[in-house]
């Protein structure tokens, strides 16, 4: 008999024997189904099929990147299978941010409508140039997408120095001259 016939969530043969007139059935050889065949995985409104790769066995469970099945989202989703059913668990998916979203970056006064260059999973990050901003200023800015919102950090901006030999007009009581710096002045 097969341990199919008694309970779908397990594989195998019973074996029945017959031993003074009694009938006795060995479920030993019954063993929990595992998992292999891939289902439907829904993140964000994408839907792909995705497996577990190699076959689960019965009772565990397996991590998978939520950018697998939806670009945008970051974080991982959870197969898990019991007795040949796989099921997996979306749930810490974070969503990530678009390439329509949009954030306002102040530099020294002057500010800009800034759109990440392509989709964003959560937990990326892209640098921006200060000087794009405010061409007085040179270094970066951090912007990162955690679940669909930009957040800047600016610690990356610094006022641009002027380099050795740099020259500036100066007037003083009507007299007027050049002068270069001697080395570069931050």
């Amino acid at each position: 008999a097969s341990c199919t016939d008694v309970n779908s969530g397990f594989e195998g043969n019973i074996v029945v024997t017959c031993a003074s007139g009694t009938l006795y059935a060995d479920v030993s050889a019954c063993m929990p189904k595992s998992c292999s065949n891939p289902i439907p995985v829904t993140i964000g409104g994408i839907t792909k099929t995705r497996g577990p790769g190699t076959a689960m066995i019965s009772g565990t469970t397996k991590s998978m990147s939520c950018s697998g099945v939806n670009p945008t989202y970051g974080g991982k989703y959870v197969f898990r299978c019991s007795r040949g059913v796989l099921t997996a668990t979306t749930t810490t998916c974070q969503p990530g941010c678009e390439d329509t979203d949009k954030v306002n970056i102040t530099v020294a006064g002057s500010t800009a409508l800034w759109s990440p260059p392509s989709a964003m999973a959560s937990g990326d990050t892209v640098d921006v140039d200060c000087g794009d901003i405010n061409s007085g200023y040179a270094g970066t800015i951090e912007v990162q997408c955690y679940f669909s919102i930009l957040s800047l950090n600016y610690g990356g901006c610094y006022p641009k120095p002027c380099p050795e030999g740099t020259e500036v007009e100066m007037t003083l009581d009507g007299e007027t001259d050049t002068v270069a710096t001697p080395t570069a002045i931050m």
